[in-house]
């Protein structure tokens, strides 16, 4: 049976359940001073968007999958890099002392209260030194949420089978109400275990996630894809294979630029964070249980949450890049931060200073896209954006779509159903939507480049984190390391990025595969497509990195205001 539950899983029958590394001790954590008090940080932490992973009841019964240890403990997902929040506050936002970004979510969409994951889930980081934790509020997450995905749905299919493990769920579940109500429990648990099996199946036949994403990582458009345009669709031609896991991209002055997403696809603040909502299992209403078109005035109501998504927004806005913490990591040498200064602006600022477009308010910054042969980084995630085509019939869309075309749809609809439901002005409105800017969804030629404050605590390097440190990023693509070992939060402050030597149940990220290149943006003396730059000696890469750790305390480039219309692609738009 265990064999057979492995195959439909995708895990394999070696072990039926992958075996997340054990969490790193740490004896403190230190939360840096990024503009926001313990009661904002809470606020971000735990506040919902209307994501639903499984009932909150169910998660806190359920056990691990072959073990009598609750999947919910601290300890185990820990393994999963997830943070534990000692913050001191009073509990009200998160009173089953979740991880970071596990918030409880219930509205009248919904009979009870749910457990889903906030933007902060992914978007906060850490980096562990010599027993010391520090906190990257808006950083990069290194969890490894697709195996704790695998790990949810045999936890529910093995508590089904296995008459002990449900009989203990049942009475955790049930209190004072057991054993009258169990059966109503395993009617339950059946649906929950054969919807489980069953998108295991499809992932399995359809080769859906054939790149690892393991730390750190997320094919987040191509999951985005797949989970509206299939699974909310009940269309299961949708789906797409997602093969571009890029790295959680930190959140820091993100509502300065003109373009998010790394192929700066998207334009408005609160569709992107729609978009990603639904991503993450947001409730939809597309179509009925027949997998039939409800109709319009049904098909658009979502458990999306505009109003604690654009709070989100409002308090994003207060947060500032993290400075290099002396006192845990080490002094910066400002001698040779001031020799990387001037490389900066001959190397790097064409492309990374701030540059600011004339006549905004709020100030935005344009981040410039850079062309796929100029950069030459993994190539992967923008041409699947760019060719794929779906079928929107059921969206009521005449023939196929792009991703592009999709995603901007779907999510003005969802959030203008939401906005009606709510009663809003047009002023209030064009606030919620972010200073009234457009849904604008595009395809382009290459990725976005941004301003760098704050960049010594983003690593890996590249949006697909395929760079383990800065040191190798400023170098020769030939010399970077072709796998390496990630999981570990241990930080290393010399080469500025994670370490990455072999341990126990360590993902190996390997460069050889499909989406995982590590070459481009190199400095090198020899012509080819991504170098950017000469080579540089190693004093000169030295002083780059210490620069790169002074920033946001050092003085950074600033250009002239852009005017006028912005090119999409091209070195230096």
């Amino acid at each position: 049976m265990l064999a057979a539950v492995a195959t439909l899983l995708g895990t394999g029958c070696a072990a039926i359940v992958p075996q997340p590394p054990k969490p790193e001790p740490v004896n403190r954590v230190v939360y840096l001073d990024q503009g926001w008090t313990d009661q904002q940080r809470q606020f971000y932490y735990y506040t919902p968007q209307g994501t639903v992973t499984m009932p909150a009841k169910w998660f806190m019964a359920l056990e691990q999958p072959l073990s009598q240890e609750l999947l919910s403990s601290s300890e185990y997902l820990g393994r999963f890099r997830f943070l534990v929040d000692d913050l001191k506050a009073d509990g009200t936002l998160n009173p089953n002392k979740l991880p970071v970004g596990w918030a409880l979510f219930q509205d009248d969409s919904i009979s009870e209260q749910y457990v889903g994951f906030t933007c902060a889930a992914c978007h906060t980081g850490q980096i562990n030194y010599k027993g010391t934790a520090v906190r990257i509020d808006g950083g990069a997450a290194m969890h490894d949420v697709t195996t704790l995905r695998t790990v949810l749905a045999e936890s529910i299919v093995l508590t089904y089978l296995a008459d002990d493990k449900f009989e203990r769920f049942a009475k955790r579940l049930l209190g004072d109400r057991y054993p009258e109500g169990k059966e109503a429990v395993r009617k339950q648990l059946k649906y929950f275990s054969d919807t489980a099996l069953g998108a295991a199946g499809i992932n399995s036949r359809m080769h859906l996630y054939p790149t690892p994403e393991g730390f750190g990582r997320n094919d987040a458009l191509g999951r985005i894809g797949n989970t509206v345009f299939a699974d909310d669709l009940m269309e299961v031609t949708n789906n797409r294979p997602a093969n571009a896991p890029v790295s959680y991209p930190h959140v820091w002055d993100i509502w300065y630029f003109d373009w998010v997403q790394y192929n700066a696809s998207v334009r408005q603040p609160m569709v992107r964070n729609v978009g990603e909502a639904l991503g993450v299992h947001a409730l939809t209403n597309f179509v009925n249980p027949f997998g039939q078109p409800n109709p319009p005035n049904l098909r658009w109501q979502s458990s999306v949450r505009v109003q604690d998504i654009h709070a989100v927004e409002k308090q994003l806005e207060k947060l500032r890049p993290p400075a290099w913490p002396e006192a845990v990591l080490g002094t910066i040498d400002r001698t040779k931060a001031a020799q990387g200064r001037a490389l900066f602006g001959e190397l790097c600022a064409s492309c990374h200073e701030v540059k600011p477009i004339a006549d905004t308010t709020p100030q935005e910054w344009h981040t410039p896209v850079i062309p796929l042969p100029t950069i030459g980084t993994d190539p992967t995630e923008v041409n699947n954006f760019n060719t794929a085509k779906l079928d929107g019939t059921k969206l009521g869309v005449t023939g196929p779509v792009t991703p592009a075309a999709g995603l901007k749809l779907v999510t003005e609809k969802i959030k203008d159903q939401q906005y009606d439901n709510l009663k809003l002005t047009k002023a209030q409105r064009a606030e919620m939507d972010g200073w009234g800017r457009a849904n604008e969804v595009r395809e382009t030629c290459g990725y976005k480049a941004r301003p760098l404050h704050g960049v010594w605590a983003t690593g890996p390097f590249l949006h697909n984190g395929s760079v383990p440190n800065l040191y190798e990023l400023l170098g020769p693509g030939e010399a970077r390391s072709r796998t390496f070992a990630l999981g570990t939060l241990e930080f290393d402050p010399v080469k500025v990025g994670y370490r990455t030597e072999p341990f126990e149940n360590a993902f190996i990220f390997d460069t050889t595969i499909t989406g995982n290149s590590n070459r481009g943006h190199e400095f090198s003396n020899t012509p080819g497509t991504g170098v950017i730059g000469r080579a540089l000696s190693e004093d000169e890469r030295w002083a780059l990195i210490e620069y790169l750790k002074a920033v946001p305390g050092e003085p950074y480039p600033v250009a002239a205001p852009v005017k006028g219309p912005v090119p999409v692609c091209g070195k230096g738009a």
